[in-house]
């Protein structure tokens, strides 16, 4: 979905200057009727729907989940869809307005909780975004049964606050035990924590002549030789790759191994669990990785073997238990 995010990009930022410039010019030709007042509206709901689009597919490149954009993408076109109709109208229906609503009130709260899935959160954390996706969600239903249902008593309000300082209350914490998590680190004399992963993806393996292609993120290119580390270990937002140019390479993977003679390309998707091994000194081979593995490899040459652990979890990397 990356053109989906240039879509709601030039989207807000054309919103945004209609809007600014009709209420400048509004205002200087002291002129405010209705047809203002319909633009102004429909380029603010356009705003907000980019906003919430813009979170959905960060979420959805990031090829964790699909459900949570997914539905937050259908839920932002269908209420700003039947906003801007109701608007431009002028519908007077009472059931059409609460049904556009409640839809924009579930529509936030997809785009909220897709925003807060982009954090990377240590396993002793994971209760957050539980508890933040509860509340988030119950302040989103109750909000609809007081449009729904026109609840003005005491207690309803009184829920609405609770789930709306709770759900507050989780944005401010999710991204600071993000952060923590990436901190974390284990004294040097004790063996690197191994964390269990599943396998999230298949490798793409092609061989002469087939062709590959793979969608990834940005790459450094190097020629090198020698293997990687020899512990089954896995980049959670980071793809890397392997063309093989000279001799060849065997690659171990959660569920198998595989060798990869000379003019063969290995391509392991963010999530996958992997080790490499060079079958000799003379092997050579092109490797695909981003700045930040780039920068890993770096830290771990640098690093004592009981340190490895804490390196990758700083670089949202970590080393996977045999068998898991």
């Amino acid at each position: 979905m990356p053109g989906t995010t240039r879509i709601a990009l030039y989207t807000l930022i054309g919103s945004v200057v209609i809007s600014a410039g009709l209420g400048i010019v509004a205002i200087l030709a002291g002129n405010w009727g209705w047809f203002e007042i319909r633009i102004l509206l429909t380029t603010s709901t356009i705003s907000a729907a980019s906003i919430g689009a813009l979170a959905c597919a960060a979420l959805w490149e990031r090829r964790q989940t699909r459900p949570v954009p997914l539905s937050g993408m259908v839920l932002i076109g269908s209420s700003t869809m039947m906003i801007i109709l109701g608007i431009w109208g002028d519908i007077d229906s009472e059931g059409y307005w609460k049904l556009a609503l409640i839809l924009a009130a579930f529509a936030v709260a997809t785009a909220h909780i897709a925003l807060l899935s982009l954090a990377r959160l240590a396993p002793r954390f994971g209760w957050a975004m539980i508890v933040a996706s509860i509340a988030i969600y119950g302040l989103a239903a109750i909000i609809s049964a007081t449009i729904l249902f026109e609840d003005s008593t005491s207690f309803g309000f009184q829920l609405m606050g609770v789930a709306s300082i709770v759900a507050a209350s989780m944005s401010i914490l999710i991204p600071i035990f993000h952060r923590l998590g990436r901190n974390s680190s284990t004294p040097s004399d004790q063996k690197p924590p191994l964390a269990p992963v599943s396998l999230m993806a298949e490798p793409i393996i092609a061989a002469p002549p087939q062709p590959i292609s793979a969608i990834g993120q940005s790459f450094d290119l190097y020629e090198w030789q020698g293997s990687g580390p020899d512990y089954l270990h896995v980049h959670y937002a980071d793809d890397e790759a392997w063309h093989v140019l000279e001799g060849s390479l065997t690659f171990r993977f959660a569920d198998r191994q595989i060798d990869a003679p000379a003019g063969t390309t290995v391509f392991v998707p963010a999530g996958v669990p992997h080790s490499y091994v060079a079958a000799t000194e003379t092997t050579r081979y092109l490797i695909m990785l981003t700045p930040r593995l780039r920068e890993l490899i770096a830290a771990l040459h640098a690093a004592p073997i009981a340190e490895h652990g804490t390196m990758m979890r700083r670089f949202d990397s970590a080393i996977v238990a045999e068998g898991e």
